[in-house]
């Protein structure tokens, strides 16, 4: 029998003529009817809404794909459906896959059409008709894998979902919003496939429909649903393979109670259980695909595959079966050295709190504290760090609760404890540790910097004395003044002192453009900070700042990506803000302004969760300019209005925060139309950025303002600049803005090439709203000069560049359209592009041929093209009349 699958009907437009034109309307309106919800700029781009689900429900419209590898399989489903082969998606459920079908579904254009039609079997690729397809399932019908062998049918292969897409998934699904901690703690620490399982297991947790929240108080736990059905169908992710199902039902209930289990503790526990040959059971589940290892220096840990099996096997555990196994893996666990227990193991013991707490081993509760500091559940970590001191943890202890008290917004205790612990520090690496948290949290919340009281007996020595003042100006805002410090006793540093010295040193050199002394830098920081299972975004950021600036930005947004993606930056608010405040700044600067706007407001929420109020501002002020240059002036302007009122309380703020505010309000006025204060606000903001030595910022914001307008009165300081920056972006801004001063000057007759040249420079870097921008520079000169074809070619190429931005003006450049074509240009441009002679056009309009060809003259002017061939492509999107004039 064939298996039973979602089906997807793909059709092609069909050329433009009279006789098929309500062909073209009926199949392209079918399209239609399949995405609607998704909102759509004036060239059909998707901007956000939702979609259509495959199998029916909703899926988050608009949002671009997380990682290169999803990027990479929505193309390659994209070039299937264009071919008219059918799709065959494994690796993600119905739900997880859902998401890539709609976003290739956005990308593919009126030019090829695709609906949903129930369902259907592998006969219906036999009869040609196109298909998508998601399973999870390792066994796939024969008639599909005939069809995939016969051509008609290409198998893709989806990466599992990352933790934090999980979460995303799950928040979209049920309403909720990055505070609400419980939908974190329902996301399990490892990747899964299948979604619909875990959708399902939540929302029998959440008890009745409408009901706000979950059932359980404070998280789910084991035994906490009592789901027989769902049971089952985790279970039946090792339906055929071979083995007693008993023991591989024990096998599966332990690796869900305690992830990452040590394959010697699991093997001892199976035998306790009467599993005669674990290690068999064993191997048989993981040729299966259904457990895998991951192995360390030594040792070799176990879980489940999907995240999804694992957490609801974990949450339906009846509570005599999970005595027996707790009662078996916990004394090993305990007994077990700790340096040798694995993230799950110790995350199992943090959550295991009378346990650890019964067990008095202090090493054991700080090594849990620490490891419960990477999962979701804050308040879990506090009790748990509180555990750890009260036992005489010591140093170590006292550090991890103040990072606790943080992560739950206990700022104000955290600051005290950890100035408490200064003085009290026995060496200079435990007291250097505790000197770099509280001036991260000077800096991450703008609470009252420490200043340098009850250093002075604890560090007598002139340079380690600079080195502190260096982090101090460092987290006041002054990056580059306390670089300079730091690095002069940098050799006498060393564990997290040294980690922040390397970050604060490659912060100053990517701020001054000195790329390639800044990579060093980083690189030992983030090495260091990864050894110490500590938060490396802000590394990450600066890595991707980089990139761009070296004219790699895709490659930039992809870094990001996966990082974001990625089981390190989950359960990390900051992580995520941070690194989503960059990764909107690259999607604005590439054009993505729609999905710019998306993460600059992820990265608010995740921010202020965090708590990590600096960054929040400049998050906020970029939401503000990404919302400007969507064309929503208003809701700019509401955005903006908190950080004006922070900013205000304290004058000579952090640079970062004031600038990016000045950057925004520049934007808005341009929005509004006063390029003449756009530009004043943004030479106001290289004033900010150049007091303190921020080469970077200097330059970006005079670059703004030279395209404003301000051009001739930037120029000098822009060249001066951008010998000190290192990359091609500064070589490109530099000659866009000199091409600016030229043509303000003159109107020199070669300068619509000359920002021609300036466009393909911007395309080559993928900068598509800057290419925009110079096309229509080229437009005006080229008007000038009386050259209208060459105008209304740039001006076509120009309009091209905004579809794929999704904007239909541009804010810094004074319109001037191409000149639309008349009903009657319009309909002998359609019949010519379908290849129509002027004689055969003339006979069926009915026209003499001189009529026909100067009504063809017109066009090819009106569309800045030369040639026949030419006029399919010159004609999408082309603006047309919509009455004959009279």
């Amino acid at each position: 029998m064939s298996a039973r699958i979602p089906r997807f009907v793909h059709g092609r437009r069909l050329r433009s003529s009279p006789e098929d034109s309500s062909v073209v309307r009926k199949t392209h309106s079918q399209h239609e009817v399949i995405r609607s919800g998704v909102d759509r700029t004036t060239d059909g781009r998707s901007v956000g809404g939702t979609a259509d689900a495959p199998g029916g429900g909703q899926v988050p419209g608009g949002v671009d794909p997380s990682t290169p590898e999803e990027s990479r399989a929505v193309a390659a489903i994209q070039s299937a459906l264009t071919a008219g082969k059918g799709v065959l998606l494994v690796g993600r459920s119905r739900a997880g896959s859902s998401p890539l079908i709609a976003a290739a579904l956005r990308g593919l254009g009126p030019d090829v059409v695709v609906a949903m039609r129930g369902e259907g079997t592998g006969d219906d690729v036999a009869a040609g008709l196109p298909i998508l397809v998601s399973t999870t399932g390792r066994l796939v019908a024969p008639d599909l894998r005939q069809a995939e062998m016969a051509g008609r049918l290409v198998s893709i292969t989806l990466p599992a979902m990352a933790p934090s897409q999980v979460l995303e998934a799950i928040r979209s699904r049920f309403g909720g919003t990055l505070g609400d901690p419980e939908w974190a703690r329902l996301v399990p620490m490892h990747r899964v496939s299948d979604l619909d399982l875990l959708v399902d297991a939540v929302s029998r947790l959440r008890g009745e429909e409408g009901q706000a929240g979950l059932r359980v108080d404070p998280e789910p736990v084991a035994g906490a649903l009592a789901d027989g059905q769902l049971r089952e169908r985790a279970w039946a992710v090792a339906d055929g393979v071979a083995g007693d199902p008993g023991e591989i039902a024990w096998t599966l209930d332990l690796l869900s109670l305690v992830p990452e289990l040590e394959v010697g503790r699991v093997e001892h526990t199976l035998r306790d259980l009467g599993v005669a040959d674990p290690a068999g059971v064993l191997e048989r589940l993981e040729t299966a695909g259904v457990i895998t290892a991951v192995t360390s220096a030594e040792d070799v840990h176990l879980h489940v595959c999907d995240g999804a099996v694992q957490q609801v096997l974990y949450w339906s555990l009846g509570s005599l079966r999970r005595r027996r196994l707790e009662g078996l893996i916990g004394p090993r666990l305990r007994m077990s050295p700790v340096a040798e227990l694995s993230r799950g193991e110790l995350l199992h013991l943090a959550a295991q709190e009378s346990s650890v707490e019964r067990s008095g081993a202090p090493e054991i509760l700080v090594a849990a504290a620490r490891a419960s500091l990477r999962a979701a559940d804050r308040a879990r970590s506090l009790r748990v760090a509180q555990a750890a001191v009260d036992s005489g943890g010591g140093f170590d202890a006292e550090m991890l609760l103040a990072a606790a008290k943080i992560e739950v917004g206990e700022v104000e205790q955290a600051r005290l404890l950890l100035e408490g612990l200064i003085p009290r520090a026995k060496d200079d690496a435990e007291r250097m540790g505790a000197v770099v948290a509280l001036l991260r949290l000077t800096f991450d919340t703008r609470i009252e910097a420490p200043g340098l009281r009850g250093y002075p007996e604890a560090q007598p020595d002139e340079v380690e004395r600079g080195v502190l003042r260096g982090f101090l100006l460092h987290a006041l805002g002054d990056v580059v003044g306390g670089a300079s410090l730091v690095e002069r006793g940098i050799d006498r540093l060393e564990g997290a002192g040294l980690a922040h010295a390397h970050y604060v040193i490659g912060t100053a050199r990517v701020l001054n453009g000195r790329f390639s002394s800044a990579d060093g830098h980083l690189e030992h920081a983030e090495a260091m900070l990864r050894a110490a299972g500590e938060d490396a975004s802000m590394v990450q950021m600066l890595r991707a700042d980089m990139l761009f600036f070296q004219g790699r930005a895709q490659e930039s947004i992809a870094m990001l990506r996966g990082f974001m993606a990625s089981d390190r930056s989950f359960h990390h608010p900051a992580a995520l803000g941070t690194c989503g405040h960059m990764l909107g700044w690259l999607l604005l600067m590439t054009g993505s302004t729609s999905s710019a706007v998306v993460e600059f407001r992820r990265s608010v929420d995740h921010l202020e969760v965090a708590g990590v109020t600096t960054l929040a501002l400049m998050a906020r002020s970029e939401l503000a300019s990404a919302l400007a240059v969507a064309g929503r002036h208003d809701d700019g302007t509401a955005v903006i209005l908190p950080n004006e009122i922070e900013l205000a309380k304290t004058p000579g703020g952090p640079p970062l925060a004031a600038s990016t505010l000045e950057q925004a309000r520049g934007w808005l006025a341009a929005s509004a139309g006063d390029r003449v204060e756009a530009a004043r606000l943004f030479i106001a903001a290289a004033g900010i950025c150049e007091k303190s030595d921020m080469t970077i910022g200097v330059f970006v914001t005079l670059f703004e303002a030279a395209r404003c307008g301000a051009a001739r009165a930037v120029l000098e300081r822009m060249r001066a600049l951008s010998a000190r920056i290192e990359g091609p972006f500064a070589v490109f801004a530099l000659r866009f803005v000199e091409a600016l001063a030229q043509a303000d000057r003159d109107a020199v007759p070669d300068s619509g090439i000359e920002f021609e040249a300036v466009a393909r420079d911007a395309l080559s870097m993928g900068l598509h709203p800057l290419a925009a921008e110079a096309f229509a520079h080229s437009v005006q000169a080229y008007t000038a000069s009386g050259r209208e074809r060459e105008a209304a070619a740039a001006a076509r190429r120009r309009d091209e560049q905004m579809r794929i931005c999704g904007i239909d003006r541009i804010l810094l450049v004074p319109e001037r359209r191409v000149r639309p074509l008349s009903v009657r240009e319009g309909e002998i441009a359609d019949l010519a592009a379908v290849g129509l002679s002027n004689r055969e056009i003339s006979e069926r309009l009915v026209l003499s041929i001189r009529t026909v060809e100067t009504h063809l003259l017109r066009v090819y002017q009106k569309l800045g093209i030369r040639r026949r061939g030419e006029l399919a492509e010159a004609l999408v999107g082309a603006p047309r009349a919509l009455v004959e004039d009279a």
